[in-house]
Order: C-alpha cells, then sequence, then structure tokens
C-alpha cells in the first residue's frame, strides 16, 4: 500500500437541504464523494480503504437535534422544533482514505417548520430500520473500518505517522519505546468524545429513599425496552446496558426507548427518582415520568436533577403529541 495516498474527490457539490421539523431525512454522502484510489492502490496488501466520515457544525454550534450521522456518510434524523432556533446550520465535512491528506467540504441545511402544525409528531420507526439494515457490515468489515477510523485523523499528522512508525519499530526490536509527544498532544473532539458515549449509553435510575447498595443482577424483562440492551434489576437501582458496545443495529432510538421502558417500571414502584448515565436517556427518561405524572396526577419525586432548556422543550414537545 502506497506511503502517500491522494485524498478523496469531490465528485459534485452537495446541494443546500431543506428539511421540515417531523419529516424522516437522509442523505447519503457517497453520492457526492469518491475514493481518489485506483484499484492496486484500493486493493493493495489484499485490503480495501474504506472512505472515513467526520463531521461538525460551522462556529462550534451543536448538531441540530436528533440528527445524527455515521463514519460512513450517512446523515439521518427526524429533526424536532429546537432546531429552528438556530437554522440554517453549515455542516463541515471531512473525509480521509488513510493518507496524510484528507478532503473538506460543506453544505448548508435549513430546518423549516412543520408542514402541518397541528399533526401528531413520531419517531419513523421504519426509517431507523431501514438505514441499520443498509450499513450491516460483516464481522470483518466491522473490525476493518473502526481499525481505519481510530487510525484516520492520526494520520492526517505527518509527524505522528513517523512516531507511529518508530514506536512499532522499537517494539519488534525491543528497544526503548520513543517519546509519545505526537499521540499524547493531538486534541480530542466533543464529536469523538459524545460517539464513545453514545455507544457505552449506559443508564441507571436509583431508588433515592434507598440507602442500601445495588444487590446482584436480576434480569428484568421490560415492554418496549430495545433487545439491544441489558436491563437489571439490583434492588435499589435498575440498570441498562448495550449488548454490544460497537452494534450498528442499535440506535439513539432504541436507548430512548429502553429509557422509558425502566421509567414505566419505577414509577409503578413508586421509587424517588435519582438517575445517572447517559443524557439522552435520562432526558427521556424525566419527559417520561412527566408524561406519566400528569396522566396519573401522581407526582415523582426527583434527586439532585434539575431539567434544562432542552429537556423543557422536549417535554413541551412530547405534550403535543401524546397528551
Amino acid at each position: 500500500m502506497p506511503t502517500e495516498l491522494r485524498p478523496p474527490i469531490l465528485r459534485a457539490p452537495i446541494p443546500k437541504q431543506r428539511v421540515a421539523v417531523g419529516v424522516p431525512y437522509r442523505l447519503d454522502l457517497t453520492e457526492y464523494i469518491e475514493n481518489s484510489l485506483t484499484e492496486e492502490e484500493n486493493f493493495g496488501d489484499d485490503v480495501a480503504i474504506a472512505l472515513l466520515y467526520s463531521m461538525d457544525v460551522e462556529n462550534g454550534d451543536n448538531f441540530p437535534p436528533d440528527l445524527d450521522y455515521t463514519i460512513t456518510g450517512h446523515i439521518y434524523g427526524q429533526l424536532r422544533l429546537p432546531a429552528l432556533e438556530n437554522s440554517p446550520y453549515v455542516i463541515n465535512i471531512t473525509v480521509t482514505n488513510g493518507g496524510l491528506e484528507s478532503l473538506k467540504t460543506q453544505f448548508e441545511l435549513e430546518v423549516l417548520p412543520p408542514i402541518q402544525p397541528d399533526d401528531e409528531w413520531t419517531v419513523d420507526e421504519s426509517l431507523e430500520d431501514e438505514f441499520a439494515a443498509e450499513i450491516k457490515l460483516s464481522d470483518e468489515e466491522q473490525q476493518s473500518l473502526y481499525d481505519d477510523l481510530e487510525q484516520a485523523e492520526a494520520e492526517k499528522n505527518h509527524q505522528f505517522t513517523e512516531e507511529k512508525q518508530d514506536i512499532w519499530q522499537a517494539i519488534l526490536q525491543g528497544q526503548s519505546i520513543p517519546e509519545l509527544t505526537a499521540l499524547l498532544d493531538r486534541p480530542i473532539t466533543h464529536q469523538e468524545v459524545y460517539y464513545l458515549l453514545s455507544r457505552v449509553a449506559y443508564f441507571v435510575i436509583w431508588d433515592a429513599n434507598n440507602a442500601n447498595p445495588a444487590g446482584p443482577l436480576s434480569a428484568l424483562a421490560l415492554k418496549n425496552a430495545s433487545e439491544h440492551f441489558h436491563v437489571y434489576d439490583r434492588g435499589s437501582c435498575i440498570v441498562a446496558t448495550p449488548k454490544h458496545l460497537f452494534d450498528h443495529g442499535r440506535t439513539l432510538f432504541d436507548a430512548v426507548k429502553t429509557a422509558q421502558a425502566i421509567a414505566h417500571e419505577v414509577f409503578q414502584r413508586g421509587w424517588a427518582v435519582e438517575f445517572g448515565g447517559f443524557d439522552k436517556m435520562v432526558r427521556a427518561a424525566w419527559v417520561e415520568f412527566e408524561l406519566l405524572s400528569q396522566k396519573h396526577a401522581k407526582t415523582v419525586e426527583y434527586s439532585y436533577f434539575n431539567p434544562t432548556a432542552h429537556d423543557v422543550d422536549s417535554l413541551n414537545q412530547a405534550k403535543r403529541v401524546r397528551l
């Protein structure tokens, strides 16, 4: 495989995207971006080089609420009303094939009001299923993809590439390992951190009035909980953890469904609630508690939890849909 690879090519500019709140949206960036490698280069050493995508929003803004992307170049989601606030968004895209240089491009995404504001808004599960099926990879492809992702950003820096080679050479020859300056000084982006958090997606609800430590794991089958999560009853708390950390079939929707199912169980038990874990699951559970409280005229007590403006927006949206 060549030591220096040409960066990917922008086949055509990505047109401005206009997406209405509540309408399922998906953009396949592979229609606009292609690899620049020849067949010989792409399959050197019998290994195909994948294109790896990373994205952020211009000026450091957050991604539009409920919009997500994959390293394989797909943007998908179903936007909610809060996304209107910062519209339009300028989405920056970086694409690499493992070489020292990457392709950088961008496009504008404008969020439009709901087409029929009085209609109910619900999550389109079929889109999630279709998307998960589309990007299903073999075990070997998944392993290769994540190996490439781990190295992609680092290989943009020539100094890091050289130091990495020196390190492996030293290990193979039994010599002292060189200084890891480039590796240790490399900044980690908030998208990378949040991606890892979403993969772990650990969630727990404690009974705040129960001072006992968590007991042994007891599997708990809850209606509507995602099959991609383990749910355990530990006496003083209920815990949810992903079955497989890097399963492409698991989406944020699975995390939300599981958090909602746990909220129903805890509401029936009458616990005073203390949250822990992944923020989207905490928000989903709090919204579910508030809806249940209003429906059954029964207050839920929270310990060490103050809802944010984003939490309140989510609750108001859910009320319009379900109440």
